[in-house]
């Protein structure tokens, strides 16, 4: 490796090393809900709320256990997969509001969700939903068509 090389890493390392390791990770956004995905008639798919944690966003919102989320920001949620809209989330930020189309017991209800920064001690939990969701995504790519 080159001097000039070696002198830029290390001024790199200097300038930046200590922001880096100040703000290591990157604040996960926080829905407060847990769901399964559900299919219609119509083949549409939608979120099926089967859990709303206690005090978070969703809750605040007024989303409700046995809710259906038609659509965010306008957008039907036909994620197709689990990875998609975790994908999804991954690029939303603490703070930011999610508009929704909710379905209860047959009628639409609006909601704004204003996600909030996941705790640090849930991290390891969501990274792991987030990597099972891509071994459940490259199973079924594996799988031969029917």
């Amino acid at each position: 490796m080159s001097r000039r090389l070696t002198r830029c890493i290390a001024l790199l390392a200097i300038v930046y090393g200590p922001l880096l390791a100040a703000n290591p990770k990157k604040p996960l956004p926080w829905l407060g809900l847990s769901f399964t995905w559900s299919e219609t008639s119509t083949q549409t798919h939608m979120l099926h709320v089967r859990n709303v944690a206690r005090g978070g966003p969703s809750e605040r919102a007024g989303v409700r256990t046995g809710d259906f989320v038609a659509t965010i920001n306008g957008e039907r949620v036909d994620f197709g997969d689990e990875l998609e809209f975790l994908l999804f989330l991954l690029e939303r930020k603490p703070g930011e509001r999610l508009r929704m189309t909710l379905i209860r017991e047959g009628r639409e209800i609006p909601a704004v969700v204003t996600l909030a920064p996941l705790a640090e001690e849930s991290r390891s939990k969501w990274e792991r939903n987030l990597e099972m969701a891509r071994q459940k995504r490259a199973q079924r790519a594996a799988r031969p068509p029917s």
